[in-house]
């Protein structure tokens, strides 16, 4: 069966969803409820969700460099908060690096001071919006070189809140996470009905695009 695979961060992966949470944690596995799963349902395709919750736009953009595609995939991926970044150890190790981790009492002290370094001496908007558009424009050429059809989408908050430079090549599709509508399990992450609606409006792009 041809495959959907879908790229992204907790929002893609369904965090927070009544068969992802179990006693405070996500799930070992994407929800199905989430929305790569009902639109590989709808175009009658495989889903393939290789989406990872607190991931980056650099954690998304090397893994798809290191997944395997043909040219009869749709590859879906919904970008995530430009303010997060990550460390790359090796080819299955990183380090990810989150405004939120920074006061997280789950991790460790020594990882949390790092982090605020990051944050205090180190960040600046500018700075991760043009490595973001530059993954994002890097990902789109790679995957037309393949002949693989791609299609991005982004949090309408952030995309809203800084410019994209003039030399973006990426059609860029602002999602609206519906934050308003009744939330997931875990009270924070956008729930079945909000997921119901990404997955009509990426059908609605995708259909408008043959």
């Amino acid at each position: 069966m041809n495959r959907l695979i879908a790229f992204g961060c907790s929002h893609t992966y369904g965090e927070g969803l009544k068969d992802c949470w179990k006693k405070g944690k996500a799930g070992k596995s994407p929800s199905k409820y989430a929305w790569p799963q009902l639109l590989a349902d709808r175009l009658k395709r495989k889903c393939c969700n290789k989406s990872m919750e607190g991931a980056s736009n650099k954690f998304i953009w090397h893994k798809i460099l290191n997944t395997e595609f043909t040219d009869k995939d749709i590859v879906v991926i919904l970008w995530t908060y430009y303010n997060r970044t990550c460390i790359l150890e090796n080819k299955d190790s990183f380090r990810r690096i989150m405004v939120s981790d920074v006061d997280n009492p789950f991790r460790q002290n020594q990882e949390r001071l790092w982090q605020k370094n990051y944050y205090e001496n180190y960040y600046t908007d500018y700075d991760v919006v043009t490595h973001s558009i530059g993954y994002f424009n890097h990902i789109k050429s790679y995957l037309d070189n393949l002949k693989v059809k791609n299609y991005h989408l982004i949090n309408k908050e952030p995309f809203a809140r800084h410019p994209i430079p003039e030399w973006n090549q990426v059609v860029l599709h602002p999602i609206d996470l519906r934050f308003d509508l009744p939330l997931a399990e875990d009270n924070k992450h956008p729930g079945e009905q909000a997921h119901q609606l990404i997955s009509d409006h990426v059908y609605s792009i995708i259909d408008q695009s043959k």
